[in-house]
């Protein structure tokens, strides 16, 4: 498995702020199947609390459930992995809870 963390610097979001993030799988080989998303704070799984909905393909763009009520102060790991040419992958990036 291959670990990438996603460009971006650490990206902000307001408390009440709702927001699916999109990846574009192209650079990997494209064509992602198997995704799998996740959010952690400290190492700790908390995707129950902080995503809502489902994760959407389409053609080789990941859209991930929205990622919701991020607590201020908090920085959150969100993580997608996904099978490409029998391979996976695994991409990460920050988000910084903010008022």
């Amino acid at each position: 498995m291959t670990i990438r963390m996603f460009k971006e610097k650490v990206k902000p979001q307001g408390k009440d702020e709702r927001v699916a993030y999109k990846i574009n799988t192209l650079p990997w080989g494209g064509g992602p199947s198997n995704v799998v998303v996740a959010v952690t704070l400290r190492g700790v799984d908390v995707s129950d609390d902080h995503l809502e909905g489902d994760v959407s393909i389409v053609l080789d763009t990941i859209t991930t459930p929205l990622v919701i009520a991020l607590a201020p102060g908090n920085r959150y790991q969100l993580e997608v992995r996904w099978d490409s040419q029998s391979n996976t992958f695994e991409a990460f990036g920050w988000i910084a809870g903010e008022a």
